[in-house]
């Protein structure tokens, strides 16, 4: 089964180009969802020759103020301080999200 997922995904990459897709994200994304990629992918896209859509929002701006910068933001630094805990505090906790998931649930 494997070996034929890997010759399909083979044989798809020497396929050309589906041109067709490539301008309907302009229709079904927002303004502010284009804004919000820019924001995000614009500084490591332009390695790869990607032109930024949308000049009138600065990226800083947009980012400083965006709900899911902060998500984003806390959730790296629960992360890393959960990577640094000792292994059994980890397993404390994880004993507890499980039972509280379990209890939620039944």
């Amino acid at each position: 089964a494997h070996i034929q997922v890997l010759k399909s995904k083979i044989s798809a990459v020497n396929k050309p180009i589906y041109n067709n897709r490539l301008e309907k994200w302009k229709k079904n994304l927002s303004s502010k969802n284009i804004a919000q990629c820019d924001a995000i992918c614009s500084k490591i896209g332009s390695h790869f020759n990607y032109e930024k859509y949308n000049y009138l929002i600065k990226t800083s701006f947009l980012l400083k103020w965006s709900i899911s910068y902060y998500k984003g933001t806390l959730s790296v630094i629960k992360q890393q301080i959960l990577f640094t805990l000792p292994y059994r505090i980890k397993l404390w906790r994880l004993k507890q999200v499980v039972s509280n998931t379990i209890y939620k649930n039944s």
